[in-house]
C-alpha cells in the first residue's frame, strides 16, 4: 500500500475489504445473525462499485459484494462505505446507491421463474474520532415530513463505530479483529505499551499465514503515521515481547522503515536535476540536466535496494518496489 496516498484511511478500507478473505470474516461477523443464517457467504462476489445514473451521471461507491441466499432464490448486496467525518446526507446518498445497485441488478440479469428481487444492506464503517450524529435512515432525515411514506420503504443502515467495540469484541475476530486494531493504531495517540495487542493479534496470523501480502498492508498502514525515531523503539518494543514469529515482524517493521526510501529518492532526483543544470550551463548542452538526474535517481534506488537486500528483505519485493530487475538486484547482492 502505498503510505503518501492523501485519503490512507479510504484506501486501506478499500484494500482490506477487496480482500475477499477479509470481507468474508467481515460480514460474518458485523453482518445481522439471522441475514448470514440465510446467505452462501462461500460464494459471494465482488462487484464493480462505478454506476451511470439514467440521466448520465457517475456514482463511484467503496466496496460492494453480491451474496446468493442459500437456496439460490435471491441475492443480498453488501454494500459497504468508509467515513472518516460526518456526513449528515449518508442516508440519501447509500439509498442513491442501493437504487442503482438494484437498478444495474434488473437490467444485466432475468429474474428466473422462483426467483427474488435482490436486497441492498448498507453499511458504514466510521473511523472518526467525533461522535457520529448524521441520520441512520431516509426516514430519519426527513423526520418533518410524512414518515408513514418512508417507514414502508426504508430501514436503517448499518454503522459500525471503530471507538466504540468492545476489546473482548476484538480478541474474538480474526482478520476482522486485526483489521480493527489497524485502524485503533492509526486513530489513536496511543503509547508503546498500548501497541501491545495489535501486535499480538498480529502474531497470531503472521505464524500461520506465511508471506501474506495482505498482513504486510496491515503493518504499512497501521505503523504509517509513526516518524522513524518511533518506529525504531517499536521494533525495540518487539523484540522484548514473546511473539511467535517475532523474527517475521520485526523484519516487517524493519521493512516499514525503509519504506522512507521514497523519499529520499525523490530529493535525490531534484540534487540530480540541479546537478544536471549546472553541468548543462557549463557544458552548453542542455542535455546535462537530464544525465545529472537520471545518474543520481540511479544511485539512490540502487542504495536503498541494497539496504533492503542488507536488511533479508525479499528479492522479489524488493524489485516491486524499486523496478529494479532481479538480475540487477542479484548483481547488487553480490557487491
Amino acid at each position: 500500500m502505498n503510505n503518501t496516498t492523501k485519503t490512507p484511511h479510504d484506501d486501506f478500507f478499500k484494500l482490506s475489504l477487496s480482500n475477499v478473505r477479509v470481507a468474508r470474516d467481515f460480514f460474518r461477523y458485523y453482518l445481522p445473525a439471522d441475514m448470514v443464517e440465510k446467505l452462501d457467504l462461500t460464494k459471494m462476489r465482488q462487484c464493480s462499485t462505478e454506476f451511470i445514473s439514467r440521466r448520465g451521471k457517475k456514482y463511484i461507491a467503496d466496496i460492494l459484494y453480491a451474496i446468493p441466499s442459500s437456496e439460490q432464490l435471491y441475492y443480498v448486496y453488501v454494500l459497504c462505505e468508509h467515513q472518516s467525518t460526518v456526513d449528515y446526507d449518508m442516508a440519501y446518498r447509500l439509498y442513491n446507491y442501493s437504487n442503482l445497485i438494484i437498478d444495474r441488478h434488473l437490467n444485466q440479469s432475468k429474474i428466473k421463474t422462483g426467483m427474488q428481487r435482490p436486497i441492498v444492506h448498507p453499511m458504514v464503517l466510521y473511523s472518526g474520532e467525533k461522535k457520529w450524529t448524521a441520520p441512520l435512515s431516509m426516514e430519519q432525515l426527513w423526520r418533518d415530513q410524512d414518515q408513514q411514506l418512508y417507514k414502508s420503504l426504508l430501514k436503517e443502515y448499518q454503522l459500525i463505530e471503530i471507538e466504540n467495540i468492545a476489546e473482548e469484541d476484538v480478541r474474538k475476530q480474526q482478520l476482522a479483529g486485526l483489521f480493527t486494531y489497524a485502524y485503533r493504531c492509526r486513530n489513536e495517540k496511543l503509547l508503546l505499551s498500548e501497541l501491545r495487542p495489535f501486535f499480538y493479534q498480529y502474531d497470531r496470523f503472521i505464524s500461520t499465514a506465511g508471506d501474506d501480502d495482505y498482513l504486510l498492508d496491515v503493518l504499512q498502514y497501521a505503523l504509517g503515521g509513526f516518524m522513524p525515531e518511533q518506529l525504531e523503539a517499536i521494533y525495540g518494543m518487539i523484540s522484548d515481547q514473546q511473539l511467535v514469529a517475532k523474527e517475521k515482524v520485526m523484519n516487517l517493521v524493519e521493512h516499514l522503515k525503509h519504506t522512507g526510501w521514497k523519499l529520499g529518492m525523490e530529493q535525490g532526483m531534484e540534487q540530480g536535476m540541479e546537478q544536471g543544470m549546472e553541468q548543462g550551463m557549463e557544458q552548453g548542452i542542455e542535455q546535462g540536466m537530464q544525465i545529472g538526474a537520471e545518474r543520481t535517481k540511479a544511485k539512490v534506488i540502487s542504495k536503498f535496494a541494497k539496504s533492503m537486500l542488507e536488511k533479508g528483505i525479499d528479492r522479489q519485493t524488493i524489485s516491486e518496489i524499486t523496478g529494479l530487475s532481479l538480475t540487477k538486484l542479484k548483481h547488487l547482492e553480490k557487491e
